[in-house]
């Protein structure tokens, strides 16, 4: 019976010892995941920027780019096909052209989609004034897309700037 008595307390003290040790390694991982956490919360991710100039320079430069990147984020107008009769003796021929027209900031794409049927009205009326031989050579399209720059950079009414028009882009370009 004493054996029996002396085996139960030593299955006891072993449970104990056991529960010590669990609670212990719990209590290390708390305090190391409080740390971590407290170091992490309260040291910005850049404070090694600090100590080292060139990765702070380096930081810099990057953030510079990023936002130059933004600033000159390429802003688009696309205009609905155009289908023109063009100037031809003898036989019919025309010409199917999609524009997407390229602007320099908000203001002008603004402009441009507010007064797009006067806008449509130029871009028409230079089309129509051509001829098939005219459009059959990658310098005549240069010209043309110069052309329609020129036509929509026009101030729409009195008072208004000249619209900073960037560039003509053709989406489809087929003649007929």
């Amino acid at each position: 019976m004493a054996t029996i008595k002396a085996e139960q307390a030593n299955s006891s003290k072993k449970k104990i010892g056991l529960i010590l040790a669990i609670l212990i390694v719990l209590a290390a991982i708390c305090i190391g995941g409080a740390y971590n956490f407290g170091y992490l919360s309260f040291h910005p991710a850049n404070a090694t920027s600090e100590h080292n100039p060139a990765d702070a320079a380096n930081k810099k430069t990057i953030q510079n780019a990023e936002s130059q990147a933004a600033l000159e984020a390429p802003i688009f107008v696309t205009l609905e096909p155009f289908t023109v009769n063009l100037q031809q003796q003898g036989r019919d021929r025309f010409l199917h052209v999609g524009l997407v027209i390229k602007v320099a900031d908000a203001k002008t794409k603004t402009l441009l989609t507010d007064f797009l049927p006067e806008a449509r009205s130029r871009v028409l009326t230079l089309l129509a004034d051509r001829s098939s031989e005219s459009l059959d050579t990658p310098e005549s399209k240069r010209n043309l897309a110069a052309e329609v720059a020129k036509s929509l950079s026009v101030p729409f009414f009195a008072g208004q700037a000249p619209l900073r028009i960037s560039g003509v882009l053709f989406t489809t370009f087929i003649v007929q």
